[in-house]
């Protein structure tokens, strides 16, 4: 069985959210201190005993505590590194396209890019797939960073782009959202079965990774993904927008 980890928001303050400008309309959210594992658990050994970060109180960057200096930040200093994905298209079963992205190890050793022979059936390399947020595709600063840096360490990336986004057109009545994880189990699904000895994993941001934790909770052991990262999830959708 697969030991799970689970990290409830580091504070224990009372959150009030101001609906729709009305002052008069609050909802008070508690949001308790807790991290949730099993301490018995491999991953607990391996990783959080190890990161003190995770028992401590969450505390921003002092000079980038601020949304508006993350933004101006990254504007100035996030430029994403320059190579080219290799575009792969998924038909599905409705007719739908979704766009596959891939960034090889080989195609960026040694820090630069170059483009290198495809993947084979037979490569052990695992295979990390990447679900972006909600209107971001493989062309994002943040998802090129997550890509190439992961690509540098070893890995074979591809990121699943959303229907629509990626530079491809919407042929199927079904869109995206963040209940539908028929796409993601599909795109898993393929790649186990393209690659059935490269190990897969996966990373979802935002809306993204509301949609992997989503699909993993759903199909529980049958899931063909070894590990899992779910990076700034908004777990509670209702609070998420009424925020």
């Amino acid at each position: 069985m697969r030991s799970s980890l689970s990290l409830t928001i580091p504070t224990c303050e009372t959150v009030k959210l101001w609906l729709f400008g009305n002052p008069t309309r609050k909802l008070a959210i508690d949001c308790p201190i807790g991290l949730t594992y099993d301490p018995s658990s491999p991953i607990y050994d391996g990783v959080v005993s190890h990161c003190k970060i995770l028992h401590g109180r969450y505390l921003a960057t002092p000079w980038l505590s601020s949304p508006h200096f993350q933004t101006c930040f990254l504007n100035f200093f996030g430029r994403p590194p320059a190579f080219s994905y290799r575009r792969q298209i998924y038909h599905a079963s409705d007719g739908g396209i979704i766009a596959l992205d891939w960034l090889m190890h080989s195609d960026v050793m040694g820090g630069s890019f170059l483009m290198n022979n495809p993947i084979s059936k037979d490569d052990k390399i695992p295979i990390v797939v990447i679900i972006p947020g909600l209107t971001s595709d493989s062309a994002a600063a943040y998802v090129k960073h997550l890509a190439f840096n992961m690509a540098k360490r070893g890995w074979n990336v591809v990121v699943s782009n959303h229907r629509g986004l990626g530079g491809v057109s919407i042929t199927s009545d079904c869109f995206y959202n963040a209940g539908w994880t028929e796409d993601i189990r599909v795109v898993i699904n393929y790649l186990h079965h393209e690659y059935p000895k490269a190990p897969l994993f996966a990373v979802g941001t935002s809306i993204g990774a509301n949609i992997l934790v989503k699909y993993l909770g759903e199909d529980g052991e049958r899931t063909h993904v070894a590990g899992a990262v779910a990076l700034c999830n908004p777990w509670d959708l209702m609070v998420s927008v009424l925020a």
